[in-house]
């Protein structure tokens, strides 16, 4: 039986499959890397068993199965500490710091105890809060973190850097990849869409606030629109921010220029835009640095265009 967690790694790594795995020459793709990619081939194989086996047994015929998954790019934090969740009476311990790591920079060490994230404390009520919040927090925000190491409290904090994950297609079945490949806008329905929307109220918490439509694609009609539907591909949209402007605490009020996002739509997805806003660049009003668009939550909703 293959375990979950292989199970997960599956849908966490980018290639396109077939009978082999592709790979770009204009990208040189590391050893490590292929000896984990071959790897993941590996596992994908011992998952599509369990699938042959599930298709026959619904009746079936496997010989004839299709299935296309694709994922967009994913940023993510790596802030190298491996921390124990069992117990978070006397907060999360850690267990290991990855060398090189920005926990080490930190002077964060095994055994310390993480006591509260972002002023989330940890205890055991809490404990989920406090986890979400250290997830939650995207490259380029600052992380604090109130350590007890030995008999010393401390507080620490850094900005994140980021770490991109490819976008990935897994192509499963005979003929679907070179149709991938070949002619891609033959798997897409031409009446597919998605919406972006400013609708919602992002959580001002996040330094998430709200956004106004000023163009998609080129046409200016839709300034008075809170939702837009889009049909199936890559757009730009051009936002201007409505940050409170207490959040500036300065005298003069910004002139605001609209700045543009570019996304690719998927199928029955809806993109919640809003204005992500860089407290440290709050006087940056006249370069335009202090805010960028940013799609604070993704949702589904069926969409079809008329």
């Amino acid at each position: 039986m293959l375990s979950s967690a292989k199970i997960i790694v599956a849908s966490m790594v980018a290639l396109v499959c077939s009978s082999n795995v592709l790979a770009s020459d204009n990208y040189p793709v590391s050893t490590e890397s292929k000896v984990l990619l071959e790897q993941l081939a590996t596992d994908i194989q011992a998952t599509l068993r369990l699938v042959a086996e599930k298709e026959k047994a619904a009746g079936n015929n496997v010989e004839e199965f299709q299935y296309v998954i694709t994922k967009p790019r994913q940023e993510f934090t790596n802030l190298g500490l491996t921390v124990d969740l069992s117990n978070a009476d006397k907060g999360f311990r850690v267990l290991s710091v990855t060398p090189g790591s920005a926990a080490q920079s930190l002077a964060i060490k095994s055994n310390d105890h993480l006591l509260a994230i972002n002023g989330q404390p940890v205890n055991s009520a809490n404990h989920q809060q406090a986890m979400s919040e250290f997830l939650s927090v995207k490259p380029g925000q600052t992380l604090a973190l109130d350590i007890v190491s030995g008999n010393e409290r401390k507080t620490v904090s850094t900005k994140l850097s980021g770490q991109y994950v490819p976008e990935f297609t897994l192509a499963l079945g005979p003929n679907v990849l070179a149709a991938q490949l070949a002619e891609p806008a033959q798997l897409v329905n031409s009446n597919q869409c998605g919406f972006v929307s400013v609708f919602f109220k992002p959580p001002s918490s996040k330094e998430y606030h709200p956004a106004i439509f000023t163009k998609v694609d080129g046409d200016h009609r839709i300034r008075d629109r809170t939702s837009v539907k889009l049909a199936v591909g890559r757009h730009e949209i051009y936002v201007l921010e409505a940050i409170d402007i207490n959040s500036f605490n300065v005298r003069s009020t910004p002139n605001k220029k609209p700045k543009k996002i570019i996304i690719d739509v998927k199928a029955n997805t809806v993109y919640h835009l809003g204005a992500e806003f860089f407290r440290d660049k709050k006087y940056k009003v006249s370069s335009n640095e202090y805010w960028q668009p940013v799609i604070w939550k993704q949702s589904e909703k069926e969409c079809e265009l008329d």
